[in-house]
């Protein structure tokens, strides 16, 4: 199980790096499997495994919604604009961008997965154990800083008025940098969900 886990995290972390979606989703969408089939989740108590498996779903939702829209590696654009008419290209600029909305979906699924694990968390806070919060509860403020990091995003990506007669430049670039950041991302995940998800069942599935 733990080679599964490393082979699946290191998979994902690999194709987020180079930015490719089926590899990351692949990767991370594993870890999230391995860690809903682990034998302390099945072992845990039936609402506690029914709210770490909903959000481990939701993470699943994130994934794919995250590394659906990443650029094609052969063009570096997943939403061309070749042909476009000036009125064409100024109307994609005022109204919602699928960044926009991409980013208010990740956050929104994000929070629910916070929601889910802390319930899973009741029993544990229960006994008042302080040590066997740790862990859980790291990996559920990890997955509250990168729903943050989303809503910021879709803050920042918010569209807003473009005057007519303004002048847009549209350049497309072919990227073939490494992606630091997607891949930070999919290891904070990754460990944040093994945190959640093991310090929670692992207590409860004794």
């Amino acid at each position: 199980m733990l080679l599964s886990f490393a082979v699946a995290a290191v998979l994902g972390v690999t194709g987020a790096l180079l930015g490719s979606a089926p590899m990351a989703a692949v990767g991370c969408l594993g870890v999230l499997a391995v860690l809903a089939v682990h034998p302390w989740t099945r072992a845990a108590p039936v609402p506690v495994r029914l709210a770490l498996w909903a959000g481990l779903l939701l993470l699943g939702v994130v994934v794919g919604v995250h590394v659906s829209s990443w650029p094609d590696p052969m063009t570096g654009s997943s939403d061309p604009v070749t042909g476009a008419t000036p009125e064409e290209i100024l109307a994609r600029l005022t109204e919602p961008s699928a960044a926009y909305r991409r980013y208010i979906a990740v956050s929104v699924a994000l929070g629910l997965a916070c929601a889910c694990f802390g319930g899973a968390l009741v029993p544990v806070a229960r006994r008042r154990d302080v040590r066997a919060l740790l862990l859980p509860a790291a990996g559920v403020a990890l997955l509250g800083v990168l729903c943050w990091q989303a809503a910021d995003a879709a803050r920042r990506n918010r569209p807003r008025p473009v005057e007519r007669g303004t002048f847009v430049s549209v350049l497309a670039i072919r990227d073939t940098e490494p992606h630091v950041q997607s891949a930070v991302g999919a290891g904070l995940l990754v460990l944040s969900a093994a945190g959640a998800v093991l310090g929670a069942a692992r207590r409860d599935g004794r």
